[in-house]
């Protein structure tokens, strides 16, 4: 735009939730324009899209099989990998419920991990403090974590949002699909950065493997972050 102005400038605060989340999705998504090829070449991103449209208009995100690990996702469709930030967060409850990306990010920029808007314990508990009709359904966070207030296994992060990769320069990737994931994700005694999904009949995934019952160690949620961060 040649000259840019709040009278020329979409604003994402001013269109509904889904508007406003189609203009990151639209990014941070795996998926193919609807008609692919376009003029015999194939796209990896929304050709013809724009801020104010619909985006499920031009793209599709990658579809999933439930049970099957692919090269996008694990057995319960969650993601894998960087850059999926959308197919999760498009499959979850806060995304139903009207909340948006830039609920919880500045795309501006903060001094936050991941441009949050507040430091992400705060941000999370602004609507999910203790006994809050949105949960946790508890007195208190450590009966709901049964981690210790302030302790690194308290963090909601923790469970709803664990470490998918990690990238080179930023860090760790985390899910947004903001599925609880299994206490074996912690406490067993081999980890590895991939988290540990749901499957039928309380079955559990552990890097492509079944484990009918978390396997106990002594790894604690600590050792694990380290672990990612290194």
């Amino acid at each position: 735009m040649a000259h840019p102005g709040r009278g020329n400038i979409v604003n994402p605060a001013q269109m509904d939730s889904l508007a406003d989340t189609d203009i990151c999705i639209g990014c941070h998504s795996q998926g193919q324009p609807l008609s692919n090829p376009i003029e015999g070449k194939y796209y990896d991103w929304p050709v013809g899209y724009r801020v104010g449209l619909r985006l499920q208009d031009y793209w599709k995100l990658e579809d999933c099989t439930l049970g099957q690990t692919t090269f996008y996702y694990f057995p319960d469709c969650t993601a894998h990998k960087n850059r999926m930030q959308g197919n999760d967060f498009a499959q979850s409850v806060m995304y139903r419920h009207g909340i948006t990306c830039s609920s919880c990010h500045d795309v501006h920029g903060t001094a936050n991990y991941a441009q949050l808007r507040k430091p992400a314990e705060q941000i999370c508990l602004d609507c999910h403090g203790p006994s809050s009709p949105n949960g946790p359904h508890a007195a208190t966070l450590a009966e709901h974590t049964h981690h210790k207030d302030g302790s690194t296994g308290s963090q909601c992060v923790a469970c709803h949002m664990p470490p998918i990769e990690r990238r080179r320069r930023s860090g760790r990737v985390r899910s947004c699909a903001y599925v609880p994931v299994h206490l074996a994700v912690c406490h067993r005694k081999v980890w590895d950065p991939k988290p540990v999904h749901f499957l039928p009949h309380g079955k559990v995934d552990i890097l492509g493997g079944r484990c009918d019952e978390p396997v106990a160690g002594e790894l604690s949620v600590a050792a694990v972050e380290e672990e990612i961060s290194d």
